[in-house]
Order: structure tokens, then sequence, then C-alpha cells
């Protein structure tokens, strides 16, 4: 599927889509057991999926210095297309100023 031709209805339902498919195979990969167990304690929950957030929060961020560097270094081309339509003005944009991977 070609993402660029998707107005910001129809990628915000794949984006939910996609959330969905991936739950639900995440579900279906553990121990069922073990991550009731892991629910019903709140606390310990809590601090689990603290945990994962934090940690991938960190690879996000460690991919955004990579790919800063790589735009840097010129080894990725960037666009100075506006692609506020398509991602909305109040989320995150990877340059930070409304263009595709600009570094601003």
């Amino acid at each position: 599927m070609d993402l660029a031709c998707l107005d910001a209805e129809a990628l915000s339902d794949y984006g939910k889509l996609c959330g969905w498919t991936l739950a639900k195979a995440h579900a279906r990969s553990g121990d069922r057991r073990s991550i009731a167990a892991q629910v019903e304690n709140s606390k310990a929950f809590t601090k689990h999926m603290l945990n994962q957030a934090l940690t991938h929060a960190d690879l996000a961020e460690d991919g955004h210095a990579e790919l800063k560097k790589a735009i840097g270094e010129g080894m990725i081309q960037v666009s100075d297309v506006d692609v506020t339509p398509f991602i909305g003005p109040g989320l995150m944009r990877v340059g930070g100023c409304g263009h595709a991977a600009a570094p601003c």
C-alpha cells in the first residue's frame, strides 16, 4: 500500500488497523497465564509498561539521531514538501518544522 496516497482520515484508520493487528499478534504470542498475572498485579504491570515505554522512547531518540546524522552526511535526501496536511498540526515531525525529514 502506498501510504502517500492516503488522506489524513484514511491514514488514521490505517494506523488504527495496524495497531490492532499488532496488539492481536502480541496477545497470541505470549504466555496468557503470565500476562494475566502481570495485569492482575497493577503496580507490577504499570512498572513494566513504564519500563517498556522508556526503552522504546530511547530507541526512537537513537533512531532520530541516526536519521539526522545520515541527512547531514548526505546519505539520505530530504524533501521540502510540507507534510502538515498529512500528519496534522499537533503531531511531532521528524525535523520539527513540518518538512519531511528536514534537519531544522
